[in-house]
């Protein structure tokens, strides 16, 4: 990144990395002149096509109107993180409350299905209380495809479980909790192979 620095460049990160990083590479940045700032989006790629991410910026009070504007553009809700490196703490800790869900649903999806009870029953409970947003409608997809299906879905499981693992692995490292918070963080990293069907589908490829 140093080579391509220089006076009155602004750099907004749209990966998810963790907060003490993005502030180590605005200061590499402020060096050479440059502004760089954490703009991490949420959202997935048809969002992103359709102008309708959401974008969690650290530092936002800071940037040209010019650059605001260009954030709108391809942004349908801009929400400012407060200080540089907030906005990737902000998509961190989304991410965490995301793949709680993930767990619970799939928790509970086995549950019900054990007991004989129709699984689309528990997803349209879940709808009727308000609490089922549409990236949990979208994973509970996979928890109903049958086992002989997942073998072929194994590199799209592999890439999104190997993103859900750095996700929690930087709530780890960044997050200050106590000792049960931490202990919880991890058992949710260590149980992605499991609600992510992953390792099933693996068993499916051998």
């Amino acid at each position: 990144m140093g080579d391509a620095l220089r006076p009155g460049l602004t750099v907004l990160v749209h990966s998810t990395i963790g907060p003490s990083e993005v502030r180590v590479l605005a200061e590499k940045a402020a060096a050479a002149g440059a502004v760089l700032r954490d703009a991490c989006i949420a959202g997935g790629g048809s969002a992103a096509a359709r102008g309708e991410v959401v974008m969690f910026v650290g530092g936002l009070a800071d940037l040209s109107d010019e650059v605001r504007s260009l954030l709108d553009d391809y942004a349908r809700a801009v929400l400012d993180g407060g200080r540089v490196g907030g906005g990737a703490a902000l998509k961190v800790a989304v991410n965490v409350m995301t793949y709680a869900q993930f767990a619970a649903a799939s928790i509970g999806y086995d549950g019900v299905t054990k007991e004989g009870v129709d699984p689309a029953v528990l997803i349209e409970a879940w709808r009727q209380m308000g609490m089922f947003g549409v990236t949990v409608e979208q994973f509970t997809m996979i928890l109903g495809l049958p086992g002989e299906h997942l073998g072929g879905l194994l590199e799209m499981l592999r890439v999104q479980a190997d993103n859900a693992f750095k996700d929690l692995n930087l709530a780890a490292e960044t997050a200050e909790v106590g000792p049960v918070e931490q202990a919880w963080v991890e058992a949710l990293r260590d149980a992605i192979p499991t609600f992510y069907r992953y390792e099933e589908a693996k068993e499916q490829q051998q």
